[in-house]
């Protein structure tokens, strides 16, 4: 695991674009593409506004990205709540990537298990791994909510003892409704996931995923256990984010 903190969210937003291009490059040139899973919330639309300006300068590399989701709300692609309206409102109609390299998950057509099973489907055409094994994004970039939740993977959700597909619905009991999520297998078995991390509301539970744990502690968080099968990780923080003790 490594952790980088930064002095502000936008700084955190540049370095973590710097990143997320470094690894591209070097996902194409040992395979030819590079397949990345976006995330929602406040700090991506920072992210996806520097990654913008990288459109033209990086041509070679959006010529050979996929982008896909890790999770996405049920609402039209239009709505503000919606993960993928943000990505393309601030990245895809900036850098004129190929409607064929992007694959955001469908939130219409179907009941939200319906709609899960029709990306699953996707991802299998995609990624078309051997029998009995999950897709391998090069990179997934997570988020964690106060609760401790990344992705769509709640806290006491069912979905996190899902280990057979790789995609499943869920169902936010706080809000009482249902999201799409890249489930727990998926996740772990990318080639890197990159937990982007900013504000004061987030210092706590910060603190509790990357602090010591002893044995009295409850069970892993959800970004707890990602971070317990990931292939490699990293966090970067904002000083608010890492101010409970992560620096």
């Amino acid at each position: 695991m490594a952790i980088q903190v930064f002095p502000s969210p936008i700084e955190l937003a540049r370095a973590a674009a710097r990143e997320i291009l470094r690894q591209a490059r070097q996902a194409i040139q040992q395979g030819g593409r590079f397949a990345v899973a976006l995330s929602g919330g406040s700090t991506p639309r920072l992210l996806f506004a520097e990654l913008a300006r990288s459109g033209q300068s990086d041509r070679d590399v959006w010529d050979r990205t996929h982008l896909f989701w890790g999770d996405e709300r049920m609402v039209p692609p239009d709505h503000p709540d919606s993960n993928y309206y943000w990505a393309n409102k601030l990245l895809l109609t900036e850098i004129g990537i190929s409607p064929d390299q992007i694959h955001p998950i469908p939130t219409a057509g179907g009941t939200p298990d319906e709609l899960a099973r029709i990306y699953e489907s996707h991802l299998r055409r995609f990624f078309d791994p051997p029998q009995g094994d999950f897709p391998r994004l090069d990179l997934i970039l997570l988020g964690v909510g106060p609760d401790g939740h990344t992705a769509s993977l709640f806290p006491g959700s069912e979905a996190l003892g899902e280990r057979v597909r790789w995609v499943t619905a869920c169902r936010v009991e706080a809000n009482k409704t249902h999201r799409i999520t890249l489930t727990l297998p998926v996740l772990g078995r990318a080639g890197r996931v990159l937990f982007l991390v900013a504000g004061a509301d987030k210092a706590p539970i910060v603190a509790r995923i990357l602090g010591p744990r002893d044995r009295e502690e409850p069970p892993l968080l959800p970004a707890q256990m990602v971070g317990a099968i990931a292939r490699a990780q990293d966090w970067f923080l904002d000083e608010q984010a890492a101010q409970g003790g992560s620096k």
